[in-house]
């Protein structure tokens, strides 16, 4: 005779479910670090074909991509880093055209939505 496990009887209680506001910004943090990405490729590589051209503006703009997206899983997750990093990422581009002495450039507008949602969502985060 074969003895049947119900399989709830061998799952971990469950955790809190995520709050609605951590989930949309971790959301909104894979949205924008993907299209980060894809933007950087696709306007970097034609950019890049110029006699003075430079690859450091689509380097940084994939690395902050990543970077949102590596915050959007951590953020998933309610680590507190992963709020952090938007932060991070939001201010890359900034301080690198600053560097290059182009001024100041706003950061992305979703990325600022996500992370004011984190800010407000801060006591779920650990």
């Amino acid at each position: 005779m074969t003895d049947h496990l119900d399989a709830s009887a061998l799952s971990t209680p469950d955790a809190p479910p995520v709050p609605t506001g951590v989930r949309v910004a971790s959301t909104l943090c894979w949205l924008v670090g993907i299209l980060s990405i894809l933007m950087a490729i696709a306007v970097g590589i034609p950019a890049t074909s110029g006699p003075d051209a430079t690859v450091v503006p689509m380097l940084v703009s994939v690395a902050a991509g990543i970077v949102v997206c590596v915050a959007g899983y951590l953020v998933r997750q309610r680590r507190k880093v992963g709020a952090l990093l938007v932060v991070a990422a939001w201010a890359l581009p900034a301080v690198v055209s600053l560097i290059g002495g182009d001024g100041a450039k706003p950061g992305n507008g979703l990325l600022f939505a996500a992370m004011i949602g984190l800010f407000l969502n801060w006591k779920h985060l650990r």
